[in-house]
């Protein structure tokens, strides 16, 4: 049932896709899981219905246990921004910082959250934690900023980063290329 419910979202056959995974959730045989519950919640929004998607994003998160709350978490403050749920980005960031700990993919994934919705204020703060408390560098983060930066034309913003950067000897090819696209 649960390739069938995976396939039905693949596919953007949402009708099934609801009527089955009702069957599943009254069947004390089915197990479901946070995954089964996400996929339909990616089905619903790709289909345009986001009350749906976030109520079965809730449902999921009821689903998330210990082995699977990094994965998980990751996953439903992206989902969340793409419905463009701030509040719900933000508390589901809380939980996974408190729970989870200090990993560059929580913070790339948060700072995607934030970029996604256009919050670049957020998007500052949360490098600027990142950066405080990093012990392991990831070229990734900066190069998210100063993308987002270049893209809306703070440039300066951008510039200043990268200054930053290249003076603590962490920038890359990648960080170069992103601000010479934007000059040219």
């Amino acid at each position: 049932l649960n390739i069938r419910l995976y396939s039905y979202a693949a596919t953007a056959d949402v009708d099934q896709m609801e009527k089955l995974l009702m069957k599943m959730e009254t069947d004390p045989l089915v197990t479901l899981d946070w995954h089964g519950y996400a996929a339909t919640a990616d089905a619903f929004l790709k289909a345009g219905q986001l009350e749906k998607t976030a109520a079965l994003l809730r449902k999921s998160e009821q689903f998330i246990n210990r082995e699977t709350r990094k994965i998980g978490y990751e996953h439903l403050m992206t989902s969340y921004a793409a419905i463009g749920s701030k509040h719900e980005v933000y508390r589901i960031w809380e939980l996974y910082k408190n729970v989870v700990g200090f990993y560059n993919n929580g913070y790339r994934c948060m700072l995607s959250s934030l970029l996604k919705m256009d919050d670049i204020y957020g998007a500052e703060k949360i490098v600027e934690e990142w950066e405080s408390g990093n012990k392991f560098f990831n070229i990734q983060i900066p190069n998210l900023l100063i993308n987002a930066y270049c893209r809306k034309g703070l440039l300066e913003k951008a510039k200043s980063y990268v200054k930053k950067l290249s003076e603590g000897g962490k920038e890359c090819c990648r960080t170069w290329a992103l601000l010479a696209t934007t000059y040219h």
